[in-house]
């Protein structure tokens, strides 16, 4: 068979046709069920068969040799939406789909009437020509073919004899084979067994040397912690001096660091004081040099009792004042003084406590350290507690 044969028989309008056929069938049995006294579908039906068996009978009676792709693509797209159709009134039983499937068939007889066939005698003799060539091709072939199959028979037959000598051979190097796994196999049992007992003896001997060495590194082991211990202990107490020497000597920083702290706190008093004090004094020289000075000048032109209003305005406001400096200078002073007595305190807080045991000189810190942090309350505290 040529390709072109191939090509003509493999073409997919054929099974379409088979297709379309099944189709056909369905649709008959939806019209029986749905239409069965309706002579226009049943008359469309058959119509429709009727054409696709006269297709099927052109492409049947057609020279694969001279027909063309084109015609069979289009009888094939005609057939195709045919089969649509056809699918699709039984899905939905519109008869107008019966309509449809025999335009599309009819679509298909224009390219059925050009398809290639005999129409003469000559194309008959030529049809027989062409047979006979062919028939002499496929005598030709089943002659080549009867040779190579003499061929590929001897071949076979000497492959066979080939295979069975091979055969023989792989048998002869088996035996041989399983021989050499024995031998081996015995070869390394006995190996392996005295490897095993060698091993044992070795292993033996270093579990006796590692239990040696373990029971030493014991011993050792043993002797330096207990030098570590006794080192560690002779660290404890030598620390615990160091600790109780760090503790005084935090105390005694503190003591001076807070000491030191009131000290610049009374200072600070002091010199606050010493402003308010110079502010009373200079209310007081200012209240003396309006009287002398000014106050006569601005009560010209007033009566006496206006004289005296204003005299007493201005006595009032430097009065006022200077009482006002003299006030705060005596609660810096107090408070001065009540700082002076803390620094004191601490600075003999140290020797005074030196000698009592550790319990009450923490209770005699803690109680002192209480009445530091609270401070005074008032400045009446302030003076009681600077007395005290």
């Amino acid at each position: 068979m040529t390709r072109w044969d191939e090509r003509f028989d493999g073409h997919p309008v054929f099974p379409k046709i088979d297709e379309l056929r099944s189709s056909l069938d369905s649709a008959k049995e939806t019209q029986k069920k749905h239409h069965p006294k309706e002579q226009e579908v049943i008359d469309g039906l058959e119509r429709a068969e009727a054409l696709l068996d006269w297709i099927s009978q052109q492409l049947k009676a057609a020279d694969p040799y001279m027909v063309p792709q084109n015609l069979l693509k289009s009888i094939h797209g005609q057939l195709n939406h045919a089969n649509n159709e056809a699918t699709t009134y039984t899905n939905d039983r519109n008869a107008g789909h019966i309509e449809n499937l025999n335009n599309h068939l009819e679509g298909a007889i224009p390219a059925c009437s050009q398809l290639p066939r005999p129409k003469s005698p000559e194309d008959i003799t030529v049809l027989g020509e062409a047979a006979s060539s062919y028939r002499r091709s496929v005598g030709q072939l089943a002659a080549n073919l009867s040779k190579d199959f003499d061929k590929a028979n001897q071949e076979n037959e000497e492959l066979r004899r080939k295979v069975g000598d091979l055969k023989e051979e792989v048998d002869k190097q088996k035996a041989r084979l399983d021989q050499a796994i024995s031998q081996f196999q015995e070869q390394a049992s006995a190996a392996q067994e005295s490897h095993r007992k060698e091993a044992d003896q070795t292993i033996e001997e270093l579990r006796g040397k590692f239990q040696e060495k373990e029971e030493k590194r014991a011993e050792e082991h043993a002797a330096a912690l207990a030098a570590i211990k006794k080192e560690q202990e002779c660290g404890l107490d030598t620390l615990e001096g160091l600790k109780s020497k760090a503790q005084k000597l935090v105390d005694a920083v503190g003591s001076a660091g807070m000491s030191a702290g009131y000290q610049k706190v009374a200072n600070k008093l002091r010199g606050e004081a010493m402003l308010w004090q110079t502010g009373a004094v200079l209310a007081l020289v200012g209240l003396v040099v309006t009287q002398i000075l000014y106050v006569p000048q601005l009560a010209e032109g007033y009566d006496p009792w206006q004289t005296i209003v204003l005299r007493t305005v201005f006595v009032a406001g430097f009065i006022l004042l200077a009482g006002y400096c003299a006030a705060q200078a005596r609660r810096a002073h107090r408070l001065e003084e009540w700082n002076r007595k803390l620094e004191l305190q601490l600075a003999s807080l140290g020797p005074f406590v030196a000698d009592l045991p550790e319990e009450e000189q923490q209770k005699l810190r803690r109680e002192i350290a209480m009445n530091f942090f609270q401070g005074p309350r008032s400045e009446e505290s302030a003076a009681e507690g600077a007395k005290k």
